[in-house]
């Protein structure tokens, strides 16, 4: 409550003097502000872990995402690659041919495309990290009003 600290600040809970019940009433006013600021910052706090959570989980699953297009894209490039060995005489731009081509497209701008949310989730991860750092360095800071 925002009386008990004031009694302790000004050291008696009895009746102030006339002349002071307005200082006393604007700083009892001013403490519960003071205390709904620091709930919505403890509030913020929370958040800001919580997102740090989901972003976290989010690069882990794009990452996932991003492995497994390693693998068909090897096994693509493999086909490619024996097809392109075969004798001269059966050299052809087929229907398979074009399918493995476009496969092999495809694959390259899934990789590129996850590598950039990748790569953008990383600096998302690291800005939430430092402001997470400061919010608890202001929390601690101030911690001794709870």
């Amino acid at each position: 409550m925002p009386t008990d600290r004031l009694c302790v600040l000004f050291g008696s809970c009895g009746s102030a003097p006339a002349e002071g019940t307005g200082v006393r009433q604007r700083l009892q006013k001013k403490v519960a502000e003071t205390e709904t600021l620091l709930r919505q910052l403890h509030g913020r706090i929370e958040g800001t872990e919580s997102s740090t959570r989901k972003v976290n989980q989010s690069v882990c699953i794009l990452e996932r995402e991003q492995e497994a297009l390693e693998e068909p894209a090897i096994i693509c490039e493999r086909r490619i690659l024996v097809r392109g060995q075969r004798p001269e005489e059966e050299l052809m731009e087929d229907d398979f041919q074009v399918a493995l081509l476009n496969e092999r497209f495809v694959l390259e701008q899934a990789y590129k495309m996850l590598s950039a949310y990748v790569d953008a989730g990383h600096e998302l991860q690291e800005a939430l990290q430092e402001l997470g750092k400061l919010m608890k360095s202001i929390d601690k800071k101030i911690g001794y009003w709870k």
